[in-house]
């Protein structure tokens, strides 16, 4: 009949005595097995019975005398009366957590800590000597370093309408970041082919540097506080003559800081698509004339914005035109009067422009 619990080998109790010879100066002796503590011997030196309380200590192997014991030939009498202290292995299934209680350190010393699990002890959380955690890899190179090749690898709490926030692979590649699809608050989702971006009914901000940059609102209006954009106007009552640049000193607004009043420059901050427009009034000087204006990049002309064959005579006749140029950073543009004399006036001339994307 199968017995419960160890076995009755491992808890068997066989009778032993240890004899030591004392020499007025020993006080530690090595047992002859190992036991846990006082009341489990018996000593006697010289026959006198010894107080386990004040006389001696054990420590596994060891017995040390308070006092060395005197000379004699085997005068030491040690009586062993329990079973060898011995580390007893508890049966497979036997250990609950309630008998566990609470677990408050698991050290692994100077190697990495690792949690497996399976019948073949597959390493499932690393954690190793630089407190980097890996899942899904033995090695992580980050402070959480998540690892998979197959579909949907999900970090996620919470679905339906109340979900929290899901980091997931949907090809084992690329990863998306977004709320439950069901909650209808999309970033990213893989549902959507990762192409909707979608806060529900509040609005979707983006920002650098600690400051908003773009806005998209409730409405789908895209808003764009910090996009290059600037116009300026003249003092008034001065004419521009033929071969010189028409310089606009007073700006109207200037996002960024791109427009220097002094030179009558633009200079593209980034890289990008720009329109630029000009509305000009033109001094006939009483006679019929033709005025060209162009806009120069980087000093060299782009195109002619207004040509007109003038029939009317006054100061009063006003040209608007518009143009689109691809600027890389740091291009500049102006205005250059190629024939004719512009005039300038603070309430009908105007030079803007702004970055298109």
């Amino acid at each position: 009949m199968a017995s419960i619990g160890n076995s009755p080998t491992q808890q068997a109790f066989t009778p032993a005595v240890d004899f030591f010879s004392g020499n007025g100066s020993t006080t530690a002796f090595t047992l002859s097995r190992p036991v846990a503590s006082v009341a489990q011997v018996q000593v006697t030196i010289d026959n006198v019975a010894q107080n386990p309380s004040s006389a001696y200590t054990v420590s596994s192997n060891t017995i040390t005398f308070t006092s060395a014991p005197l000379s004699g030939t085997n005068n030491i009498y040690v009586y062993y009366t329990s079973p060898i202290t011995q580390v007893i292995a508890p049966g497979q299934g036997t250990v609950n957590t309630t008998a566990l209680g609470n677990i408050t350190n698991i050290a692994s010393g100077n190697s990495s800590l690792t949690l497996q699990t399976g019948s073949g002890n597959t390493t499932a959380v690393t954690v190793d000597t630089s407190q980097n955690v890996g899942i899904g890899t033995t090695s992580p190179s980050y402070k959480l370093d998540v690892q998979g090749t197959t579909a949907n690898q999900r970090i996620s709490s919470t679905t339906g309408t109340n979900a929290a926030y899901q980091i997931f692979s949907n090809t084992g590649q690329n990863f998306y970041v977004g709320l439950d699809n069901s909650a209808g608050n999309q970033i990213l989702s893989a549902a959507y082919g990762a192409t909707l971006l979608g806060t529900g009914a509040y609005p979707m901000v983006f920002g650098t540097n600690n400051s908003e940059r773009m806005r998209i609102d409730s409405s789908g209006r895209v808003i764009t506080p910090y996009q290059p954009a600037f116009r300026a106007t003249g003092s008034g009552g001065t004419n521009t003559t033929g071969g010189n640049n028409l310089i606009f000193d007073t700006k109207d607004f200037d996002i960024g800081t791109n427009y220097t009043t002094s030179n009558g420059r633009f200079t593209a901050p980034v890289a990008g698509i720009y329109l630029f427009y000009v509305t000009a009034t033109y001094n006939t000087g009483g006679t019929s004339a033709t005025y060209k204006l162009n806009f120069n990049k980087n000093g060299a002309q782009q195109s002619v914005a207004t040509e007109w064959q003038l029939t009317l005579t006054g100061y009063n006749t006003i040209g608007n035109s518009t143009i689109t140029m691809s600027l890389s950073a740091g291009d500049y543009v102006n205005l250059y009067v190629e024939t004719g004399s512009i005039h300038i006036s603070a309430s009908q001339t105007k030079f803007g422009g702004y970055l298109l994307g």
